[in-house]
C-alpha cells in the first residue's frame, strides 16, 4: 500500500501528462494560426509511431507479471518513467492530426459526436475508479485467484461501473457547480460592463 501512494497517488508523479498536454496545445496554435502544412509521408509515419508508442505503454506492462521472467531494475524504473510521457505524447498526436484534417479520411473521428459522452464523464471516471478499486480489494477476505477470463471479466466490470459512478458524479456535483460557476461569471461581467458603461456618463456630467 505505501508503494501504491508513493507510485500513483502523488500529483507530482502524473503531472508529465498535464504538462505535455499543455506544450501540445501551444504547438497546435502555432501549427493552426501559421497555416503550415506538413508532407503526407511524415504526417502518417508520425501518426504510425504514435499508435505503436501508445500499444507499448499500455501493453508494456504484461511482461512484468510472467511468472517465469526474471526481474530487471532498469526495464521496471524505464517503465515507471517513460509509460506515462508516451500515452500522453501519443494521445496528442492524435487529436492534433484530427483537428488539422491531417488524416485523410480518418478526419474528424476523436471528435465525433458519438465520443462526447465518454469525453465528459472520462475525468470523473479518472478521480472516482481508485477508491472504488481499493473498496472492491478491501472487501475480499482472501487472496484471489487470477486467469485470463476473470481479469476481462473485471475489467469489463470495473470500466462500467466507474463510468456509472463518473456518470451520478457529473450529474449531481460536476454539472451543478459548472453551471453556477457559469451563472457566477455572468454576474461579474455584468456588473463589470454595467460600471463601464457608467464611467463615461460620470465624466460628461462632471464636465
Amino acid at each position: 500500500m505505501p508503494e501504491f501512494v508513493e507510485t500513483y497517488m502523488y500529483a507530482h508523479n502524473r503531472a508529465s501528462p498535464y504538462i505535455i498536454g499543455m506544450l501540445a496545445g501551444y504547438f497546435y496554435y502555432q501549427i493552426k494560426s501559421t497555416k503550415h502544412n506538413l508532407s503526407k509521408f511524415l504526417i502518417w509515419a508520425i501518426f504510425i509511431t504514435a499508435i505503436l508508442v501508445h500499444l507499448v505503454t499500455w501493453l508494456g506492462a504484461w511482461v512484468f507479471y510472467l511468472p517465469e521472467r526474471p526481474y530487471y531494475l532498469i526495464e521496471h524504473v524505464s517503465y515507471a518513467i517513460f509509460h506515462r510521457i508516451g500515452w500522453s505524447l501519443a494521445i496528442c498526436v492524435y487529436i492534433i492530426c484530427d483537428k488539422l484534417a491531417y488524416l485523410g479520411p480518418l478526419k474528424q473521428t476523436i471528435s465525433a459526436r458519438i465520443f462526447r459522452p465518454l469525453s465528459t464523464l472520462s475525468y470523473a471516471a479518472l478521480l472516482i475508479h481508485t477508491p472504488i478499486q481499493l473498496l472492491l480489494a478491501g472487501l475480499q477476505r482472501s487472496p484471489p485467484y487470477y486467469n485470463t477470463v476473470l481479469l476481462v471479466w473485471m475489467s469489463c466490470g470495473d470500466i462500467i461501473f466507474s463510468y456509472l459512478a463518473a456518470l451520478l458524479l457529473h450529474l449531481f456535483i460536476e454539472a451543478p457547480l459548472a453551471r453556477l460557476k457559469d451563472l457566477r461569471m455572468q454576474h461579474l461581467f455584468g456588473i463589470i460592463m454595467s460600471s463601464n458603461k457608467k464611467l463615461p456618463n460620470s465624466k460628461r456630467s462632471s464636465e
